[in-house]
């Protein structure tokens, strides 16, 4: 969901008893649909008026989140290794470096994290997964059954797993 339609949530977490929120700021691919940005040039990690549009982008959502308190954490997007590819890993890694960075400035008690999916982990393409694991304090996993290979291993029937990360972390 794009960072725009995420602020009335802000404003209705307690009245909804939410307490916390967190929001994806570009967000790029969700159940096979992209989503993508309006200043999308076709060189989404490399070009400078891209990053000029992105740091114009963190910088006026910035301004907005730091109004509230709730906040715990911001996702960079939502798998946008799916919408904006790049062969040359240093160009994917440099460009989540520079934008967490530059959103950790602008938000510092603030959770800044990278949402890939499993792809950089297994296959790496556009992010490695040295970046993925070392970018934030915390790790994101979209830990998907069918797609990370999980049903292989196990079936619906199978004693239950407290979580995924026993499956993907044999093949990481």
């Amino acid at each position: 969901m794009p960072a725009f339609l995420w602020f009335a949530l802000f404003g209705d977490a307690p009245r909804r008893n939410s307490g916390i929120a967190g929001i994806i700021l570009l967000n790029g691919w969700l159940t096979g649909l992209k989503f993508l940005t309006p200043f999308d040039d076709g060189s989404f990690y490399r070009s400078s008026a891209m990053r000029e549009a992105q740091q114009l982008y963190f910088d006026k959502v910035s301004e907005h989140l730091r109004s509230h308190t709730n906040l715990l954490a911001v996702d960079l997007g939502n798998e946008m290794n799916c919408c904006w590819q790049d062969p040359d890993l240093t160009q994917g890694d440099a460009w989540a470096r520079w934008a967490a960075s530059s959103l950790q400035g602008l938000l510092p008690d603030t959770l800044i994290v990278h949402g890939a999916d499993h792809n950089p982990w297994f296959e790496p393409h556009t992010f490695s997964p040295h970046c993925l694991a070392t970018l934030s304090p915390a790790i994101t996993l979209h830990c998907w059954a069918e797609f990370t290979g999980a049903l292989k291993r196990g079936g619906p029937l199978d004693a239950p797993r407290p979580s995924p990360c026993g499956f993907i972390s044999r093949d990481v």
